[in-house]
């Protein structure tokens, strides 16, 4: 695991715990701190790894603080921050990868991470409860 832990030293990689309440404030908050990198509203995308028709899936937001976000096939899509679904996102890349709703996995987690953490190109961030991320033995090592 050596590449991964010097992926987390240099901010490539970020595994950020939070409550159940905090977490869309969370994702807010990385949102922010890469766009401050430089990055572009239309440099990234927020993956759920849960399907579009669990109700608590993030997609189902219109926006994440002041931020509009929308799905890979809306008009703007390529103006905007994308937020969407792993199995929807297969296949595409952004920049910038933010991963959540681990929490409401209840089956093939290992499939549908693959598929949502090899999106990004250059950054990636998996924010989830405290519970979830200890339950992966990968991501408890480098939760923040």
């Amino acid at each position: 695991m050596p590449l991964i832990e010097e992926a987390v030293r240099k901010n490539v990689i970020r595994v950020v715990s939070s409550s159940e309440q905090n977490l869309l404030s969370k994702v807010e908050n990385e949102i922010e701190r890469l766009l401050e990198s430089g990055l572009q509203p239309n440099d990234i995308v927020i993956i759920s790894v849960r399907g579009k028709n669990e109700e608590k899936n993030i997609m189902h937001h219109k926006k994440i603080g002041s931020r509009e976000i929308v799905p890979e096939t809306h008009a703007n899509a390529d103006s905007q921050i994308i937020c969407d679904t792993f199995l929807r996102f297969k296949g595409l890349q952004k920049p910038a990868v933010i991963v959540t709703d681990l929490r409401l996995v209840s089956s093939s987690y290992q499939k549908r991470m693959h598929v949502a953490i090899s999106r990004a190109q250059s950054v990636l961030s998996i924010i989830s409860i405290e519970s979830e991320i200890r339950k992966d033995p990968t991501l408890a090592n480098f939760s923040e």
